[in-house]
Formats: C-alpha cells, structure tokens, sequence
C-alpha cells in the first residue's frame, strides 16, 4: 500500500481544510510538496477565484490523489476517473479535469435524453444512438 502523504502534511491538510482558510496564501501552498501541492493548490484556487488554471505537474499518486479529491471537494467524479487515468504512465490535473468535464457533459447529455424519452419525443432506439450506446444500456439509465 502506498502512502501519499506524511504524518506531518495530512496534519497541515487538516489544518488548512477545517480551519478558517484565509491565512492560507499561495506561498504557503508552494511549500508542498509531491502531490500535496497538486491538492492544495486546487482547494485554493477554488476557493480564491472559484476556477482552477491546472499546472502540468505530473501526479504521482494517481488512485490515491483522486480519490483524496473527491473526498476533500464532495465531487465523485475525480474517483469515477481512476480507472480511465491509472493505466496511463502520467497524468496531469489538466487530464483529470478534462475527463472530470467530459464525464459531466455526458451525464447532462444522457439526462436531456431521457427526458426526451419520458416525454415521447424521442424514442429509446434513437436517444441510445445519440448517446452512443446500445438500447439495453439505454434502458438502465431509464430505470435508475
């Protein structure tokens, strides 16, 4: 089992997530390292300008960064991603939000199409064909 992050940076993670964040600066954050300041940076942007301009740091804990994400930001996308991003040798934050983005849209787009089903405008045959995927899978989308 690998460990991504010290005994010491969790403990400033804790400090910098339930604390009251405003004496945390990017100076601070560019104290991390390894994949800590991947996560730090993230939260912190977020929570400066509410968008984060992703660096092309390479993450070297994949699985385990991802699924720290999802937990820190109550987004299950960034786990749904693992299995998409962990067979690739390196991945980048700007790879995992562009499959975190790609996965939303195809939600959204599978949800409009439902709808469309329910309300007898498009028929299952033709909402699985736009969203390119066989009828039956379809089907389950309709039942959940």
């Amino acid at each position: 089992m690998t460990i991504l992050f010290s005994r010491q940076n969790l403990k400033k993670l804790l400090i910098f997530y339930f604390l009251d964040n405003t004496f945390c600066t990017q100076t601070t954050i560019d104290k991390f390292r390894s994949d800590f300041w991947i996560l730090a940076d993230y939260l912190y942007q977020m929570r400066v300008s509410n968008d984060y301009v992703a660096c092309e740091t390479v993450i070297k804990h994949v699985d385990e960064l991802l699924m720290l994400m999802s937990a820190m930001t109550k987004d299950d996308r960034f786990e749904e991603t693992i299995n998409e991003l962990s067979r690739k040798e390196s991945v980048t934050m700007c790879e995992v939000l562009d499959k975190v983005e790609a996965r939303g849209r195809k939600e959204g787009v599978i949800s409009v199409l439902i709808s469309l089903v329910k309300d007898g405008i498009l028929s299952v045959s033709e909402a699985a064909k736009r969203a390119d995927m066989s009828e039956e899978n379809f089907k389950q989308y309709l039942k959940s």
